[in-house]
């Protein structure tokens, strides 16, 4: 909170006249800084607004003649200064930027074996504390903002989908009747964190030594992911930026019919309560 205390001493020979009306309470333009110098952002990510303003009339008579309008006369006395105080408050909103890059991934397999690639990358940035869940499950989450006591409201609510494996949708050759319907290809995954962003695609020598070896315990079955909740303290790294590099591991087997293999990963993102 921050007062500002603004002193005036309004002087007069006669009855000063009516002051005009102050403007009524509105929004005002609210404009970001960007690289090329301060912009209005169509997103509109902060808002200012202006109570209605107040103001008070001194007068002081000095001439004897003002008693024949203003009886009786006054003899000529300063009134001491005006002070206003006027109450500027900010109030600063959770805010979070959450991306995730390559979110399409497609595998084309020719054979069985087991597969292992870069897939998908996360990048979160808040001033808040954040949640992240992972697949199906119960998390509090804010749905509004109660301005007189200046906090979030919570509310608990169910999430996103159940993971699985990759199910089979369909058979590339249309051999439905000769198909399983119920295929699926063992999925597993792997990742880490980074300040920097890595190379989308490429796969280093430092990223390598760091993959786990196949049938590794690091390697997460998706199954067992369904709940997992991250979370990530208020921190200057998660102010920067952070990055979660995902990596995927497939289990082709033999019996492994032909077809489309398909499955969602849900993430839900809020501020930690």
């Amino acid at each position: 909170m921050r007062y500002f205390v603004i002193g005036a001493i309004l002087l007069a020979w006669m009855a000063a006249p009516a002051v005009a009306q102050f403007e009524n309470s509105g929004y005002h333009q609210v404009y970001e800084a960007g690289i090329d110098g301060w912009y209005i952002n169509p997103e509109q990510h902060g808002e200012l607004y202006g109570e209605e303003s107040e103001h008070n009339q001194y007068r002081w008579e000095s001439n004897p003649a003002a008693e024949i309008c203003h009886p009786p006369y006054y003899a000529p006395e300063p009134e001491p200064p005006l002070v206003k105080i006027i109450e500027d408050e900010a109030v600063l909103f959770p805010w979070i930027d959450f991306n995730v890059y390559e979110k399409d991934i497609h595998w084309d397999l020719f054979k069985p074996g087991a597969y292992m690639g870069k897939t998908f990358q996360v990048f979160m940035r808040a001033n808040t504390p954040i949640q992240i869940l992972f697949g199906c499950g119960t998390m509090e989450y804010p749905i509004g903002f109660d301005p007189v006591a200046n906090e979030i409201i919570w509310d608990v609510d169910d999430f996103g989908a159940c993971l699985t494996d990759k199910i089979r949708l369909h058979s590339i050759l249309n051999k439905e009747e000769n198909s399983s319907v119920g295929d699926e290809i063992e999925e597993y995954l792997w990742w880490y964190e980074a300040l920097e962003r890595p190379d989308p695609h490429l796969i280093g020598p430092d990223e390598l030594a760091m993959v786990p070896p196949y049938g590794d315990p690091d390697w997460h079955p998706a199954p067992r992911l369904n709940g997992m909740a991250w979370i990530y303290p208020d921190s200057d790294e998660l102010h920067e930026g952070w990055w979660v590099q995902f990596f995927e591991h497939l289990k082709v087997d033999l019996c492994d019919s032909e077809g489309k293999y398909y499955k969602e990963i849900h993430l839900t993102v809020a501020p930690d309560p």
